[in-house]
Protein backbone atom coordinates (compact mmCIF):
# COMPACT_ATOMS: atom_id res chain seq x y z
CA UNK A 1 0.00 0.00 0.00
CA UNK A 2 1.55 3.13 -0.74
CA UNK A 3 1.99 6.42 1.51
CA UNK A 4 -0.58 8.04 -0.38
CA UNK A 5 -3.37 5.10 -0.36
CA UNK A 6 -2.55 5.44 3.83
CA UNK A 7 -3.63 8.49 3.67
CA UNK A 8 -7.32 8.37 1.85
CA UNK A 9 -9.06 5.82 4.55
CA UNK A 10 -12.31 4.83 3.53
CA UNK A 11 -14.89 7.64 3.21
CA UNK A 12 -17.15 7.76 6.24
CA UNK A 13 -20.96 6.72 5.53
CA UNK A 14 -23.98 8.43 6.94
CA UNK A 15 -23.65 6.13 9.79
CA UNK A 16 -20.25 6.54 10.81
CA UNK A 17 -19.22 8.14 14.32
CA UNK A 18 -17.91 11.38 14.09
CA UNK A 19 -15.31 10.88 16.33
CA UNK A 20 -13.00 7.78 16.59
CA UNK A 21 -13.18 5.71 19.94
CA UNK A 22 -9.62 6.41 20.85
CA UNK A 23 -10.21 10.26 20.36
CA UNK A 24 -12.91 10.21 23.08
CA UNK A 25 -12.02 11.69 26.55
CA UNK A 26 -11.40 9.34 29.49
CA UNK A 27 -15.17 8.98 31.14
CA UNK A 28 -16.95 10.69 28.73
CA UNK A 29 -20.85 8.68 27.99
CA UNK A 30 -23.00 11.36 25.59
CA UNK A 31 -23.61 10.93 22.42
CA UNK A 32 -21.22 11.00 19.58
CA UNK A 33 -22.80 12.14 16.59
CA UNK A 34 -22.74 10.35 13.13
CA UNK A 35 -20.99 11.39 9.69
CA UNK A 36 -25.12 12.13 8.47
CA UNK A 37 -25.71 14.51 11.42
CA UNK A 38 -26.96 18.34 10.50
CA UNK A 39 -24.99 18.82 13.65
CA UNK A 40 -21.64 17.49 15.03
CA UNK A 41 -21.16 17.65 18.29
CA UNK A 42 -17.36 18.01 19.40
CA UNK A 43 -18.72 17.44 23.38
CA UNK A 44 -16.50 14.20 23.19
CA UNK A 45 -12.86 15.58 22.66
CA UNK A 46 -13.19 17.89 25.44
CA UNK A 47 -12.55 16.69 28.99
CA UNK A 48 -13.00 20.69 30.72
CA UNK A 49 -16.80 20.12 31.85
CA UNK A 50 -16.69 23.94 31.91
CA UNK A 51 -15.23 24.57 28.20
CA UNK A 52 -17.45 25.95 25.78
CA UNK A 53 -19.50 22.60 24.18
CA UNK A 54 -18.65 23.56 20.33
CA UNK A 55 -21.63 22.00 17.56
CA UNK A 56 -21.02 22.50 13.83
CA UNK A 57 -24.15 23.37 12.07
CA UNK A 58 -23.34 21.78 8.63
CA UNK A 59 -26.80 23.43 7.79
CA UNK A 60 -24.89 27.16 7.89
CA UNK A 61 -22.67 25.85 5.19
CA UNK A 62 -22.68 26.47 1.30
CA UNK A 63 -24.72 23.43 0.41
CA UNK A 64 -22.13 23.07 -2.60
CA UNK A 65 -19.27 23.08 0.19
CA UNK A 66 -20.67 20.94 2.77
CA UNK A 67 -19.38 17.43 1.91
CA UNK A 68 -15.84 18.65 1.22
CA UNK A 69 -15.28 20.30 4.33
CA UNK A 70 -17.36 18.29 6.40
CA UNK A 71 -14.73 15.24 4.83
CA UNK A 72 -11.98 17.73 5.85
CA UNK A 73 -13.66 18.34 9.12
CA UNK A 74 -13.54 14.57 9.57
CA UNK A 75 -9.98 14.42 8.73
CA UNK A 76 -9.19 16.88 11.23
CA UNK A 77 -10.51 15.43 14.16
CA UNK A 78 -9.93 11.88 13.22
CA UNK A 79 -6.32 12.20 11.81
CA UNK A 80 -3.01 13.90 12.93
CA UNK A 81 -1.62 16.05 11.20
CA UNK A 82 1.34 14.50 8.86
CA UNK A 83 4.78 15.46 10.00
CA UNK A 84 5.31 16.69 6.41
CA UNK A 85 3.02 19.27 6.77
CA UNK A 86 4.50 20.24 10.21
CA UNK A 87 7.92 20.83 8.89
CA UNK A 88 9.37 23.96 9.29
CA UNK A 89 6.08 25.47 11.30
CA UNK A 90 5.78 27.47 14.65
CA UNK A 91 6.74 24.72 16.97
CA UNK A 92 3.32 25.82 18.07
CA UNK A 93 1.63 23.83 15.79
CA UNK A 94 0.13 20.45 17.00
CA UNK A 95 -0.43 17.27 15.59
CA UNK A 96 -3.72 17.14 17.01
CA UNK A 97 -6.23 20.28 17.47
CA UNK A 98 -8.50 20.52 20.38
CA UNK A 99 -12.41 20.94 19.84
CA UNK A 100 -12.43 24.65 19.93
CA UNK A 101 -9.62 24.77 17.32
CA UNK A 102 -11.45 22.67 15.33
CA UNK A 103 -14.30 24.85 16.02
CA UNK A 104 -12.93 27.66 15.17
CA UNK A 105 -11.32 26.00 11.73
CA UNK A 106 -14.46 25.02 10.34
CA UNK A 107 -16.18 28.74 11.19
CA UNK A 108 -13.48 29.98 9.01
CA UNK A 109 -13.85 27.37 6.41
CA UNK A 110 -17.71 28.14 5.86
CA UNK A 111 -17.02 31.84 5.77
CA UNK A 112 -14.37 31.24 3.75
CA UNK A 113 -16.92 28.94 1.10
CA UNK A 114 -19.33 31.72 1.28
CA UNK A 115 -16.91 34.39 0.01
CA UNK A 116 -15.84 31.89 -3.06
CA UNK A 117 -19.60 30.92 -3.47
CA UNK A 118 -20.27 34.77 -3.82
CA UNK A 119 -17.67 34.79 -6.56
CA UNK A 120 -19.07 31.57 -8.43
CA UNK A 121 -16.57 29.26 -7.08
CA UNK A 122 -18.22 26.17 -5.80
CA UNK A 123 -16.04 23.40 -5.10
CA UNK A 124 -12.38 23.33 -3.30
CA UNK A 125 -11.13 22.09 -6.12
CA UNK A 126 -11.71 25.19 -8.21
CA UNK A 127 -10.28 27.44 -5.93
CA UNK A 128 -7.29 28.71 -7.35
CA UNK A 129 -4.16 30.43 -5.29
CA UNK A 130 -5.58 33.37 -6.48
CA UNK A 131 -8.52 32.93 -4.79
CA UNK A 132 -6.73 32.07 -1.48
CA UNK A 133 -4.60 35.38 -2.03
CA UNK A 134 -7.95 37.14 -2.73
CA UNK A 135 -9.31 36.08 0.28
CA UNK A 136 -6.74 36.95 2.69
CA UNK A 137 -6.84 40.54 1.31
CA UNK A 138 -10.04 40.40 2.06
CA UNK A 139 -9.58 39.41 5.51
CA UNK A 140 -7.01 42.04 6.06
CA UNK A 141 -9.22 45.18 4.17
CA UNK A 142 -12.63 44.17 3.65
CA UNK A 143 -13.71 43.14 7.33
CA UNK A 144 -10.91 45.12 8.87
CA UNK A 145 -9.67 42.19 11.52
CA UNK A 146 -6.42 42.61 13.22
CA UNK A 147 -3.55 40.88 12.63
CA UNK A 148 -3.51 38.28 14.50
CA UNK A 149 -6.91 37.49 13.67
CA UNK A 150 -5.99 37.04 9.83
CA UNK A 151 -2.71 34.98 10.82
CA UNK A 152 -5.62 32.57 13.04
CA UNK A 153 -8.08 32.44 9.92
CA UNK A 154 -5.07 31.99 7.12
CA UNK A 155 -3.84 29.32 9.41
CA UNK A 156 -6.94 27.36 9.45
CA UNK A 157 -7.38 27.35 5.64
CA UNK A 158 -3.97 26.16 5.88
CA UNK A 159 -4.59 23.48 7.61
CA UNK A 160 -7.56 22.90 5.61
CA UNK A 161 -5.38 22.56 2.24
CA UNK A 162 -3.41 20.09 4.16
CA UNK A 163 -6.60 17.94 4.72
CA UNK A 164 -8.48 18.24 1.40
CA UNK A 165 -7.75 17.94 -2.63
CA UNK A 166 -7.27 21.25 -3.54
CA UNK A 167 -4.34 22.59 -5.56
CA UNK A 168 -1.12 22.26 -4.74
CA UNK A 169 -0.46 26.48 -4.51
CA UNK A 170 -3.37 26.86 -1.80
CA UNK A 171 -1.72 28.34 1.01
CA UNK A 172 1.44 27.27 0.54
Amino acid sequence: MTALAAELAPLPGPDTPTIAPARIVTGYTGPVSRYGDPVWTLEPLNANPSADQHRIHWVKVPPSFRPELQLVAFRLINQALPDSFLTNRHPSWRTRQSANKIYQAVLTWRAFAEWLEKRGVTSLTDCTTEDFIGYGSHLVRGRGLSRNSVQHQLIALRIMSGNAKVPSGLGR
